[in-house]
């Protein structure tokens, strides 16, 4: 849900029906203005309205309660790593196995062989759980699972079926952003997006290995094929496409995408050394 910070919604008006707004959610700020119309918003955007405890606060907003909240949010992480710590066998990480699964090390060396550097997680990872993304090793090509976040609506969609590598980004996307093919509960909240039309929208992709304050994207290009916008970029599990209405691209930090080959040179933290990876199923 980071990327719904990028563009804040002021409005005092319910996102899900247009009355008058009572209630902000403490995770996405969200205005709500009934329970039915809480109960929606975290079933279409996926969100659990707990407020995100890591969160970016600039310095002169800073207060006591945020430095007491950032003191127990480290004693909960030393708790919660003593725990892990006692528990590897049973979150995937074992220490005696250090190698992938065939399957798993194949997808992940096509994807270096396309100039893709695919990070895996352990299978504990909401993330890992999520990813259906595949090597078919008749038809030699891979099926991505793809997510898109519209931060203008707060929704977070998953594609139902994986998508082919050389689909192109318009053709994957349009069916989000046109009445006849777009799924009835989502028509509303996306409503905006689909009056801007793909003319109107941009598609981002997070840089991987920035911290939270530092987040940029790449601008992509939506007529090239999935294959080709992820060369020379880090994929952790799958590609999350943010789609971002035209007046609101200013929101973002944009870069300019690494040369072919190159991957940035991102910081990622040490858990994606696939080392440490056995024990992934697929899913």
């Amino acid at each position: 849900m980071d990327d719904f910070k990028s563009v804040r919604l002021f409005s005092r008006t319910c996102l899900q029906c247009g009355k008058p707004s009572k209630y902000c959610c403490p995770k996405c700020s969200a205005r709500s203005c009934s329970l039915p119309c809480v109960k929606q918003h975290k079933k279409i955007g996926e969100c659990d309205g707990v407020r995100d405890k890591t969160a970016y606060i600039p310095l002169d907003g800073f207060t006591d309660l945020d430095l007491l909240s950032d003191y127990r949010f480290l004693e909960e992480s030393a708790r919660i790593i003593d725990s892990a710590c006692r528990t590897k066998p049973a979150l995937g990480v074992y220490p005696q196995q250090k190698t992938l699964p065939g399957f798993l090390h194949k997808f992940q060396a096509e994807c270096r062989r396309r100039g893709i550097m695919l990070k895996l997680l352990p299978r504990c990872f909401t993330k890992r759980q999520e990813n259906k993304s595949w090597y078919n090793f008749r038809e030699r090509c891979i099926y991505w699972h793809v997510a898109w976040v519209f931060p203008a609506a707060n929704i977070k969609v998953h594609e139902s079926q994986r998508v082919h590598e050389k689909e192109s980004l318009a053709k994957c996307l349009e069916k989000h952003l046109t009445l006849e093919t777009c799924r009835p509960e989502l028509r509303g909240p996306l409503q905006p997006y689909i009056a801007a039309g793909m003319q109107g929208i941009s598609i981002l992709l997070a840089v991987e290995g920035k911290p939270g304050a530092d987040k940029c994207y790449y601008n992509l290009d939506l007529s090239v094929s999935l294959e080709a916008c992820l060369k020379g970029k880090v994929v952790v599990e799958y590609p999350t496409f943010t789609v971002v209405l035209t007046e609101d691209l200013s929101h973002f930090n944009l870069i300019s995408p690494e040369p072919s080959g190159s991957h940035g040179g991102t910081n990622l933290p040490a858990f994606f050394n696939t080392d440490g990876l056995a024990g992934c199923d697929n899913e």
